[in-house]
């Protein structure tokens, strides 16, 4: 899989558990650049991936302060 396939199947995986109402989120993956990319909203390939996961990760940690992110 490409790094961007990995990078849209990661923010697609967040935003489902999100509204699923997790409170701790696992990410894994053998793509460190799809990982890297995930949380870096600076102009590249999949920067919509990249910004959408950002977004969706900001509102859900300011819900919660007990939130968690394992990545």
């Amino acid at each position: 899989m490409t790094p961007n396939a990995e990078l849209m199947a990661l923010e697609m995986s967040i935003a489902t558990a999100l509204v699923a109402g997790c409170s701790t989120l696992m990410c894994f993956t053998d793509s460190t650049m799809a990982m890297d990319a995930l949380v870096d909203p600076s102009l590249h390939l999949g920067q919509g991936s990249s910004l959408a996961a950002c977004m969706a990760l900001q509102h859900w940690f300011l819900e919660d302060q007990q939130h968690i992110l394992h990545l």
